[in-house]
Protein backbone atom coordinates (compact mmCIF):
# COMPACT_ATOMS: atom_id res chain seq x y z
CA UNK A 1 0.00 0.00 0.00
CA UNK A 2 1.24 3.42 -0.81
CA UNK A 3 0.61 6.76 1.23
CA UNK A 4 1.78 9.96 0.98
CA UNK A 5 4.60 9.54 3.17
CA UNK A 6 5.73 6.41 2.60
CA UNK A 7 4.93 2.69 1.63
CA UNK A 8 2.90 0.08 4.26
CA UNK A 9 4.62 -3.43 4.42
CA UNK A 10 3.34 -5.26 6.50
CA UNK A 11 2.45 -3.13 9.50
CA UNK A 12 5.73 -0.92 8.98
CA UNK A 13 5.97 2.44 6.73
CA UNK A 14 8.80 2.78 4.36
CA UNK A 15 9.95 6.07 3.17
CA UNK A 16 12.00 4.23 0.70
CA UNK A 17 10.85 2.82 -2.31
CA UNK A 18 13.58 0.19 -2.47
CA UNK A 19 13.66 -0.67 0.87
CA UNK A 20 10.11 -1.54 0.64
CA UNK A 21 11.03 -3.62 -2.31
CA UNK A 22 12.88 -5.84 0.64
CA UNK A 23 10.54 -6.44 3.02
CA UNK A 24 7.76 -7.06 0.43
CA UNK A 25 10.58 -9.73 -0.75
CA UNK A 26 11.48 -10.73 2.93
CA UNK A 27 7.76 -10.99 3.54
CA UNK A 28 7.39 -13.50 0.70
CA UNK A 29 10.24 -15.69 2.37
CA UNK A 30 8.31 -15.60 5.53
CA UNK A 31 5.11 -16.90 4.13
CA UNK A 32 7.22 -19.66 2.35
CA UNK A 33 8.82 -21.00 5.51
CA UNK A 34 5.56 -20.52 7.16
CA UNK A 35 3.87 -22.90 4.64
CA UNK A 36 6.79 -25.14 4.11
CA UNK A 37 8.04 -25.70 7.97
CA UNK A 38 7.18 -27.92 10.27
CA UNK A 39 6.93 -25.18 13.51
CA UNK A 40 6.08 -28.45 15.68
CA UNK A 41 9.85 -29.81 15.43
CA UNK A 42 11.92 -27.54 17.75
CA UNK A 43 15.29 -28.64 16.51
CA UNK A 44 13.82 -27.97 12.75
CA UNK A 45 13.23 -24.29 13.72
CA UNK A 46 16.51 -23.95 15.66
CA UNK A 47 18.42 -25.25 12.08
CA UNK A 48 15.87 -22.78 10.28
CA UNK A 49 16.47 -19.60 12.43
CA UNK A 50 20.77 -20.36 12.59
CA UNK A 51 20.61 -20.95 8.47
CA UNK A 52 18.98 -17.69 8.38
CA UNK A 53 21.39 -15.49 10.47
CA UNK A 54 24.23 -16.72 8.74
CA UNK A 55 22.66 -16.00 5.39
CA UNK A 56 21.86 -12.90 6.67
CA UNK A 57 18.51 -13.42 4.39
CA UNK A 58 16.83 -10.30 6.42
CA UNK A 59 17.52 -7.15 7.34
CA UNK A 60 14.40 -5.12 6.79
CA UNK A 61 12.31 -5.06 10.28
CA UNK A 62 10.02 -7.31 8.56
CA UNK A 63 12.35 -9.86 9.04
CA UNK A 64 14.27 -8.70 11.54
CA UNK A 65 10.43 -8.98 13.71
CA UNK A 66 9.79 -12.60 12.19
CA UNK A 67 13.61 -13.43 13.49
CA UNK A 68 12.05 -12.11 17.04
CA UNK A 69 9.16 -14.27 16.37
CA UNK A 70 11.40 -17.18 15.77
CA UNK A 71 13.95 -16.25 18.78
CA UNK A 72 10.97 -15.96 21.38
CA UNK A 73 9.69 -20.04 20.24
CA UNK A 74 12.50 -21.08 20.75
CA UNK A 75 13.15 -19.67 24.38
CA UNK A 76 9.45 -21.17 25.18
CA UNK A 77 11.18 -24.87 24.47
CA UNK A 78 12.63 -26.16 27.49
CA UNK A 79 14.93 -29.40 25.03
CA UNK A 80 17.09 -26.29 23.50
CA UNK A 81 19.24 -24.68 26.08
CA UNK A 82 19.34 -20.49 25.98
CA UNK A 83 22.98 -20.27 24.50
CA UNK A 84 22.31 -22.65 22.02
CA UNK A 85 19.70 -19.82 20.58
CA UNK A 86 22.30 -16.79 18.93
CA UNK A 87 21.29 -13.43 19.16
CA UNK A 88 19.94 -11.38 16.22
CA UNK A 89 22.74 -9.42 15.28
CA UNK A 90 21.68 -6.10 14.32
CA UNK A 91 24.55 -3.93 14.15
CA UNK A 92 25.08 -4.90 10.53
CA UNK A 93 21.59 -4.14 9.37
CA UNK A 94 21.65 -1.12 10.54
CA UNK A 95 24.80 0.33 9.28
CA UNK A 96 23.49 -1.02 6.04
CA UNK A 97 20.54 1.17 6.05
CA UNK A 98 20.71 4.34 8.65
CA UNK A 99 22.57 7.01 7.92
CA UNK A 100 22.89 9.13 10.43
CA UNK A 101 22.22 13.19 10.43
CA UNK A 102 25.44 15.25 10.49
CA UNK A 103 25.51 17.70 13.72
CA UNK A 104 26.50 20.76 13.12
CA UNK A 105 30.44 21.15 12.26
CA UNK A 106 31.53 18.90 15.05
CA UNK A 107 32.77 16.10 13.33
CA UNK A 108 30.04 13.93 14.73
CA UNK A 109 26.38 12.56 14.02
CA UNK A 110 23.53 13.63 16.36
CA UNK A 111 24.55 10.77 18.58
CA UNK A 112 27.42 11.94 19.54
CA UNK A 113 29.66 9.41 17.20
CA UNK A 114 32.37 10.02 14.40
CA UNK A 115 30.24 11.24 11.66
CA UNK A 116 31.36 8.49 8.98
CA UNK A 117 30.46 10.47 5.81
CA UNK A 118 33.59 10.91 3.25
CA UNK A 119 34.25 13.75 1.44
CA UNK A 120 33.62 13.40 -2.31
CA UNK A 121 37.30 13.16 -2.99
CA UNK A 122 38.03 10.44 -0.78
CA UNK A 123 35.10 8.32 -2.74
CA UNK A 124 36.78 8.97 -5.53
CA UNK A 125 39.39 7.92 -4.84
CA UNK A 126 37.89 4.70 -3.22
CA UNK A 127 36.64 4.20 -6.77
CA UNK A 128 39.51 4.10 -8.23
CA UNK A 129 41.29 2.16 -5.65
CA UNK A 130 38.48 -0.29 -6.63
CA UNK A 131 38.48 -0.09 -10.28
CA UNK A 132 41.88 -0.91 -10.50
CA UNK A 133 41.41 -4.10 -7.68
CA UNK A 134 38.95 -5.18 -10.32
CA UNK A 135 41.22 -4.79 -13.47
CA UNK A 136 43.99 -6.48 -11.38
CA UNK A 137 41.26 -9.73 -10.65
CA UNK A 138 40.73 -9.59 -14.19
CA UNK A 139 44.24 -10.43 -15.51
CA UNK A 140 44.87 -12.90 -12.67
CA UNK A 141 41.96 -14.71 -14.17
CA UNK A 142 42.54 -14.08 -17.78
CA UNK A 143 46.32 -15.68 -16.97
CA UNK A 144 44.81 -18.75 -15.05
CA UNK A 145 43.34 -19.45 -18.05
CA UNK A 146 46.17 -19.22 -20.16
CA UNK A 147 48.02 -21.51 -17.73
CA UNK A 148 45.25 -24.16 -17.56
CA UNK A 149 45.18 -24.28 -21.35
CA UNK A 150 48.53 -24.68 -22.20
CA UNK A 151 49.86 -26.73 -19.55
CA UNK A 152 50.92 -29.99 -19.98
CA UNK A 153 48.48 -31.52 -16.48
CA UNK A 154 45.33 -32.43 -17.05
CA UNK A 155 43.01 -29.77 -15.71
CA UNK A 156 39.26 -28.86 -15.80
CA UNK A 157 39.52 -27.63 -19.10
CA UNK A 158 41.46 -30.50 -21.09
CA UNK A 159 41.25 -33.41 -18.94
CA UNK A 160 38.82 -35.51 -21.51
CA UNK A 161 41.43 -34.84 -24.24
CA UNK A 162 44.61 -35.67 -22.01
CA UNK A 163 42.76 -38.88 -21.09
CA UNK A 164 41.91 -40.03 -24.53
CA UNK A 165 45.64 -39.66 -25.62
CA UNK A 166 47.03 -41.06 -22.93
CA UNK A 167 44.54 -44.04 -23.51
CA UNK A 168 44.90 -44.28 -27.05
CA UNK A 169 48.32 -44.46 -26.37
CA UNK A 170 48.53 -46.74 -24.30
CA UNK A 171 46.33 -49.22 -26.22
CA UNK A 172 48.87 -48.64 -28.95
CA UNK A 173 51.61 -50.28 -26.94
CA UNK A 174 49.25 -52.71 -26.67
CA UNK A 175 48.59 -54.23 -30.44
CA UNK A 176 52.17 -53.16 -30.54
CA UNK A 177 53.40 -55.80 -27.89
CA UNK A 178 50.53 -58.35 -29.13
CA UNK A 179 51.78 -58.37 -32.17
CA UNK A 180 55.35 -58.71 -31.42
CA UNK A 181 53.90 -61.97 -28.75
CA UNK A 182 52.25 -63.60 -32.28
CA UNK A 183 55.68 -63.00 -34.22
CA UNK A 184 57.86 -64.72 -31.51
CA UNK A 185 55.01 -67.85 -31.31
CA UNK A 186 55.00 -68.15 -34.97
CA UNK A 187 58.77 -68.64 -34.92
CA UNK A 188 58.79 -70.68 -32.44
CA UNK A 189 56.09 -72.79 -33.30
CA UNK A 190 53.53 -72.39 -30.49
CA UNK A 191 49.62 -72.18 -32.31
CA UNK A 192 47.51 -70.40 -29.67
Amino acid sequence: MEKKQGILVDGFLFREKALAEKAERELDGIKYIRNNTDMNKPQTVLQLYDRILEQELFETPVGIGYLRELQDYLYTIPSIPKQEIRPIPVESIIRKEFVPAKASGSGQDRNGLPNRAKEPAQKSGGLRLSIAGNVVLILAVIAMFVIANTGSHPNVLNYKEKLLNQYSSWEQNLKEREREVRIKEQELGIVP
